[in-house]
C-alpha cells in the first residue's frame, strides 16, 4: 500500500482491520509514522589540512531523524562576494 499527498514532518497513524464473509476481526495496533522532511543543516565545515595547491574539508553531519540522507554538495566561492558554485558532491562528510 502507498499513501500519497502526506504532509512532511506531519505525524500519521495506521491501523489495518480484516474483513471476511463473517465480518471483521479486531483492529492491528498502530503504527506511528513521521513523515520524511529536509534534513537539517550539517555543521560550518571545519578545515582538515590545507597545502598550497588544495584544502581538505569536513563537516558534522545533521542528524537523519525523518529520512536517509542521500549526498552533500559543496559550494564554493571564488572569494568575489556570494558567487556560490558547485565544488563536488560527496555521499559523506568522513564524520558522524
Amino acid at each position: 500500500m502507498i499513501t500519497t499527498g502526506i504532509t512532511p514532518g506531519v505525524v500519521y497513524k495506521f491501523r489495518v482491520l480484516a474483513f471476511n464473509v463473517v465480518g471483521s476481526g479486531s483492529l492491528s495496533q498502530s503504527l506511528t509514522v513521521k513523515a520524511a522532511q529536509q534534513p537539517d543543516a550539517p555543521d560550518k565545515p571545519t578545515l582538515l589540512l590545507q597545502t598550497p595547491n588544495s584544502i581538505q574539508l569536513t563537516w558534522i553531519e545533521p542528524d537523519a531523524q525523518y529520512d536517509t540522507i542521500s549526498d552533500y554538495r559543496v559550494y564554493w566561492d571564488f572569494g568575489n562576494g556570494g558567487n556560490w558554485f558547485v565544488l563536488l558532491t560527496a555521499t559523506t562528510s568522513g564524520q558522524r
